[in-house]
């Protein structure tokens, strides 16, 4: 402890002034720690070797608008064949040839169509005419449904036929555009083995199966020339069969009375008007009649 004075009061210089240079020093020192952080603290812009750069972003292909038409992709090279392997894959082409020379041969349900078309052909077209003839005269309903019932049978079977010749078609064109690819992959082969300059029976080889795939394409070409106008042929007579249904459906029924009641004319056409009304709701027959259907919206 530190003297007193005589009237028990510290001196001047005593501890108390030093505690409070203390505290002095160390408010100060606190406020300058403040005023070096206040840049980040209050916002202020940081140093640019602080700052964070975000990495710069690919540039994103805008969408094609609605109704753009798709670029087609770009058709791939043909790939050669290598040198070594010419004579292994020459005889699965052989292998090949041979399984299109099966298909290449007459099919026994086409074969049948085309001996029956002529006869269905002639059969049809005057047929037609005397359905027309027939309809213009009105007649009874047991009538229209022969006619109806025929010309259906007709339809059912051209029908038939039609599926056969469109698959019979399709598996053509699928093969012909194999052969296409495959005579293109041999046709870069040759160029590639001659300027390799391979030898000449491996050039000999190569050319022998060129000349194999242009005879069997030619084979399938006219296969599928013959099955498309068949189609074509049958389509026709397709026609003819659903224009007949056609005109038998929207036949128009009249009917006549005569009477020498004048005065009563009226209440007879009301009378037979109700008269086949009934017989047709007996008959468990409906009159389509045009409806129209109208839906409001509230605004």
């Amino acid at each position: 402890m530190g003297p007193r004075s005589g009237n028990g009061a510290r001196p001047p210089g005593g501890p108390l002034p030093v505690m409070r240079r203390l505290h002095d020093t160390v408010a100060v020192c606190a406020l300058l720690c403040v005023l070096a952080t206040a840049p980040a603290a209050f916002g202020a812009p940081a140093s640019p070797a602080a700052a964070t750069v975000p990495p710069a972003e690919a540039p994103q292909k805008a969408p094609p608008a609605p109704g753009t038409p798709l670029e087609a992709a770009a058709p791939q090279a043909p790939v050669s064949i290598p040198v070594p392997q010419i004579v292994a894959k020459a005889e699965e082409v052989t292998k090949l040839l041979r399984e299109l020379d099966a298909l290449a041969a007459p099919v026994p349900a086409i074969v049948a169509i085309q001996t029956r078309l002529p006869d269905v052909s002639t059969k049809l077209g005057p047929e037609f005419k005397s359905t027309i003839d027939v309809l213009e005269q009105g007649p009874p309903i047991g009538i229209q449904e022969r006619l109806t019932q025929s010309w259906q049978a007709s339809s059912s079977e051209l029908a038939g036929w039609l599926e056969i010749i469109t698959k019979r078609a399709t598996q053509l064109e699928r093969e012909l555009d194999r052969l296409v690819g495959l005579r293109a992959t041999w046709a870069q082969t040759r160029t590639d083995a001659q300027a390799s300059r391979a030898p000449t029976p491996v050039l000999q080889n190569v050319e022998t199966v060129l000349a194999d795939i242009d005879a069997a394409r030619l084979q399938l070409q006219g296969q599928r020339t013959a099955t498309l106008v068949l189609q074509d042929q049958v389509a026709e007579q397709a026609k003819r069969c659903q224009h007949a249904l056609a005109e038998i459906t929207r036949l128009k029924l009249e009917l006549r009375a005569w009477t020498d009641r004048f005065d009563r004319w009226l209440t007879i056409k009301s009378d037979l008007n109700v008269a086949v009304y009934a017989a047709l709701q007996d008959a468990g027959m409906e009159i389509p009649v045009p409806q129209r259907e109208v839906r409001l919206r509230p605004a």
